[in-house]
Parts: structure tokens; sequence; C-alpha cells
């Protein structure tokens, strides 16, 4: 009886909704930056994510319970930089290639996820810009320390809009947060203890992809 219990746990666990997606792929809201980490975009230009590699530390079903796949992280970092820069028709959009590597350090309860990121973007099939992005995020037990106390419990109970609207409170809270979405994921990382080693990778993930956006807006640009 003991090993049926057990076994439809596991079944029950294998399709846990994880913030918007199933534990087969990370995509969606987990993946989405907060509308606040850029707030200067330009405008009347547009961008296209053509090709995406990612490349070591990648998880797998069997092990970790889900997976993070080149088409999904392509349509993710589409949608973020769509966000920031609206798709238009008249515009002829310049194009990105995107090679992310991956490195864990832990398991289970105290991870610690680094990226370094290669991204190309392009002009009429033209290079133009090479950008390099590397972030690291971490979860544990207790993230707890006395610098970030503050952004930490902002996170874990809901920031107050107050605090959030003083500029520099709000720049180390989407720090800290990775450019979290919303309350609701910020509260997640911080409350599902036994997550963080999804929490880790979709955390770096946004972190590199909000530094990259962020280097990108300063880019000349026509």
């Amino acid at each position: 009886m003991a090993k049926l219990l057990q076994i439809a746990f596991v079944t029950v666990f294998t399709v846990f909704v994880f913030s918007g997606c199933t534990v087969y792929s990370m995509q969606g809201k987990v993946l989405s930056l907060n509308p606040d980490t850029l707030t200067n975009a330009k405008k009347d230009i547009s961008f296209e994510v053509s090709n995406v590699k990612l490349l070591n530390d990648l998880p797998t079903y069997t092990v970790q319970g889900f997976v993070i796949e080149e088409e999904n992280i392509k349509n993710s970092l589409q949608e973020n930089l769509d966000k920031f820069y609206p798709q238009n028709s008249t515009i002829n959009p310049y194009k990105v290639e995107l090679s992310m590597d991956l490195e864990r350090e832990g398991f289970v309860l105290e991870v610690t996820v680094k990226t370094k990121s290669i991204y190309k973007v392009y002009k009429d099939n033209n290079l133009i810009k090479t950008i390099n992005i590397q972030s690291e995020y971490s979860r544990k037990q207790d993230n707890k320390t006395e610098k970030n106390e503050e952004y930490l419990d902002s996170a874990l109970y809901g920031v107050d809009d107050d605090l959030y609207n003083t500029p520099e409170f709000r720049k180390e809270y989407l720090e800290y947060t990775a450019y979290v979405v919303d309350k609701e994921i910020a509260s997640e990382q911080e409350h599902f203890t036994n997550l963080s080693l999804r929490h880790s990778y979709s955390g770096a993930i946004r972190l590199n992809f909000a530094k990259f956006i962020q280097e990108l807006n300063k880019l000349e640009l026509k």
C-alpha cells in the first residue's frame, strides 16, 4: 500500500504546473520579465530571434523533473523583446542569435545557476554587434542576509507599492528577484524552497535576458 501511495505521489508530481508551464518544459510566465526592466525603450525598432543554442548543465526530466528546451527559450526571449519593442509590419526587424552556456552548482535545496551568453545582433544579414552577458542566481533553504532582508521580505509577503515606487529600492528589488514579472512568482521563489532548482534556472535565465535587453537599448540602432 505504501508503495502504491509513493507511485501515486510521483505521478501527481510529474504533472505539477510550474508557474504557467508543466514540469516537462520551462516556459511562459516564469521566464517573463517585469515591465519595469526597461522604462525607456527605443521606438521604431523591433527584433526577431532567429536561433537559440543551449549548452552544458541542462536539467533532465528523469533526474530533475523538468527540461529546458531551445524552442521555448527562443519563444520566451522573443516574447520579452516584443514586450519592450513591439513588432511592426512596417519595420524590418533586427535578427538576434543566442548561445547560452549554463552551469549548475548544488542540487535540490541549495542551488546556484550561472549563465554565460553570446547574443549576436544582425541587420540585413550583417553582424552589427556581439553582446556577452553573464548572470548568476541562487535559491537556498534560507536566502536571508543582512543586505537583502528588506528585498526578501518584500518578495515573500508582497512588495509595498509606495516602497516599490522608490527608484533606488525598485532597482535593487528587481535585481534581487531576477526581474520577476509579478508578486506571485516573487513569493513562490522565496516560499517554495523545494523548488529551488527550478527557480535558480528560471531566475538565471531571466536575469540574463534582462541584462541583454538593457545593453541592447544602449546601442545606436535605427
